[in-house]
């Protein structure tokens, strides 16, 4: 069976998941809980990492900027080279 997937969605990719019967005759009720609380992990640290990086992109402009009002006050832009 092929999925048929919109462009939209075609960058996501797809995550699967091979049990063995080991695995699942040890215990049953882990294996399950892990697999249906993959979804929250993954989200969990995808939006982390998003805000990790936006905040050290907030820390650079801010630094840029009292770069430039400094360079503004100090007499206006020089060539640095």
């Amino acid at each position: 069976n092929e999925l048929k997937v919109d462009e939209k969605q075609a960058s996501c990719g797809i995550i699967s998941f091979a049990l063995s019967k080991v695995q699942v005759k040890k215990n049953l009720e882990t294996a399950v809980y892990f697999l249906t609380t993959f979804r929250q992990y993954m989200e969990y640290h995808v939006r982390m990492a998003k805000c990790l990086l936006h905040t050290k992109l907030r820390r650079r402009v801010a630094k840029f900027e009292i770069i430039f009002r400094k360079a503004l006050r100090d007499g206006g832009y020089q060539s640095v080279v």
